[in-house]
């Protein structure tokens, strides 16, 4: 079954964000790039950069974030609720330049 990318990026979010609380307020729908999710920037319907500095996020770094192919900047600064270990999956992400 083929899925577009906008799906596959949603998929791997819905994951990202079901492993979080205290996301932003408007991560709804099933677009984060045509919602303009808080924090979400993307480029061609693909999500480049996740930038949540400082907003209460509680939670792990789920593995589903090597699947963002596309990703360029991980920011999850000052978000001192996240616990666990960084994932092998980050090594996945061969286009990232600030984590």
């Amino acid at each position: 079954m083929f899925i577009c990318f906008r799906q596959r990026e949603f998929v791997y979010l819905e994951a990202l964000k079901d492993s979080w609380q205290n996301i932003p307020p408007n991560w709804v729908g099933s677009d984060p790039c045509g919602d303009k999710w808080d924090g979400i920037s993307c480029n061609d319907l693909r999500v480049t950069s996740i930038t949540l500095l400082n907003i209460n996020l509680t939670g792990e770094l789920s593995g589903d974030i090597g699947q963002l192919s596309e990703l360029q900047v991980l920011d999850l600064s000052y978000n001192k609720g996240l616990k666990g270990s960084l994932t092998q999956e980050i090594g996945k992400l061969k286009k990232l330049l600030h984590l």
